[in-house]
C-alpha cells in the first residue's frame, strides 16, 4: 500500500495522532517521543494530561499544537477536569 493509502486507511479506521503516538502509523513515531520526551527541544510545555509542541509543517510561524496524551475523540467530549486543564494550558 503506498504511504497515502496508509493515511487515508488510519484516518478511516483510528486516530492518526494517536497511531503516531502508538508506533502502528509509518515508520516514525514522532508524536510518541515528544510525548515521552525523547525529543525534549520539541515540548514547550507539559501538564498531567496534555503535551504542547511546534507542530511538523507549520502553518503559520508560532502554531503549535496541544496534543492530549489520551486519545479524545473532540474537545466536547471532554470531562469538566480535561476542560479546565486545557484551558490552563
Amino acid at each position: 500500500m503506498s504511504a497515502g493509502g496508509e493515511i487515508i486507511d488510519s484516518y478511516l479506521n483510528g486516530c492518526v495522532f494517536c497511531d503516531s503516538r502508538h508506533e502502528t502509523f509509518g515508520n516514525t513515531p514522532e508524536f510518541k517521543r515528544i510525548t515521552e520526551g525523547k525529543i525534549p527541544n520539541r515540548k514547550l510545555f507539559e501538564t498531567e494530561n496534555f503535551v504542547v509542541f511546534p507542530t511538523v509543517g507549520q502553518i503559520v510561524e508560532g502554531y503549535l499544537l496541544i496534543m492530549p496524551k489520551s486519545h479524545t475523540t473532540s474537545i466536547a467530549n471532554m470531562n469538566k477536569q480535561l476542560f479546565d486543564e486545557l484551558e490552563y494550558v
